[in-house]
């Protein structure tokens, strides 16, 4: 799946959120940038939890796979992408999902 801040998904980042993450790669700023998103994420949890539910149940069935252009040579780190806070929400909403980094 195709979760990069252009697409539509639900598990988007927000645009402009990225880009002031991209300007200044601290620890700091990717802690700022982490509250953002997962506040984003769960606001739309809570206004529509279906396309979640979505993912879930096919995750269920099958791997899944959540793709964005992370890591890059001007972010590097793995850890601090979407993806991986991503796939930690999803766990804390469906506990029973494995999901694997």
């Amino acid at each position: 799946m195709d979760t990069r801040k252009h697409t539509h998904h639900v598990l988007r980042p927000d645009g402009d959120e990225v880009e002031k993450f991209l300007t200044d790669l601290s620890g700091a700023a990717f802690e700022h940038f982490a509250a953002a998103y997962l506040r984003t994420i769960e606001r739309r949890f809570a206004a529509d939890r279906a396309p979640f539910d979505e993912i879930a149940e096919l995750a269920e069935a099958e791997d899944v796979y959540l793709g964005c252009n992370c890591p890059t040579a001007k972010q590097p780190q793995v850890q601090h992408c979407h993806t991986v806070l991503a796939l930690g929400f999803m766990k804390k909403k469906y506990p029973k999902l494995h999901v694997v980094l």
